[in-house]
């Protein structure tokens, strides 16, 4: 059970192929200087204590197979960078406390096998690439491919509308909103009429 930071004089090993730290109770931050590991094919730092950001530079890391830092207590957002590391083939960050969307470069990873981005507070949509990736818990995330996304309202009806009458923007919100939803409904009612709807 290890204890303390990742040393980052790691760094220095550029021979590395393999850094599996996982299960232990390491805590700190992932320092920066692992992006200097331009061999490395596998990085396991999974359940430990981790907190602050996902390093950029480990986009750098472009022989990456395997990227597995599940389990800690990593925050923001998940770097573009990630999207360099053509040759993914597992990625894991499940468990953590990242934000924000899912890189539209994730998408771009043809060799991923695996995706695990569960447990986390992810928003936006889920890039459409990520669809055939054989196992993942994409389904958990609770939120839609982005080719699934509803299109947005048609903006044809907008002439249906009467203009606003003179001095509608000294009137109080609500009186405006109820003034545009009557406006709406009589719009409403003029086409079902000239259609000989009742």
């Amino acid at each position: 059970q290890l204890t303390g930071g990742i040393p980052p004089e790691l760094g220095n090993l550029t021979d590395l192929l393999w850094l599996d730290l996982g299960l232990n109770q390491l805590s700190g931050e992932i320092p920066r200087e692992l992006g200097n590991l331009s061999k490395l094919e596998r990085l396991s730092l999974a359940v430990n204590r981790l907190t602050g950001e996902i390093p950029r530079e480990l986009g750098n890391l472009t022989d990456m197979k395997v990227n597995s830092l599940g389990g800690n207590q990593l925050s923001g957002e998940i770097p573009r960078q990630l999207g360099n590391l053509t040759k993914l083939e597992w990625l894991s960050l499940a468990g953590n406390q990242l934000t924000g969307e899912i890189p539209r470069e994730l998408g771009s990873l043809t060799n991923m096998t695996a995706s695990y981005l569960a447990g986390n507070e992810l928003t936006g949509c889920i890039p459409e690439g990520m669809r055939d990736v054989e196992n993942s818990d994409l389904g958990a995330l609770g939120i839609l491919f982005c080719d699934e996304l509803p299109e947005p309202p048609d903006s044809g009806n907008a002439g249906l509308l009467p203009p606003p009458p003179e001095g509608a923007n000294a009137l109080p919100q609500l009186a405006l909103l109820a003034l545009l939803l009557s406006a709406c409904a009589g719009a409403r009612r003029a086409v079902r009429g000239r259609r000989g709807q009742p």
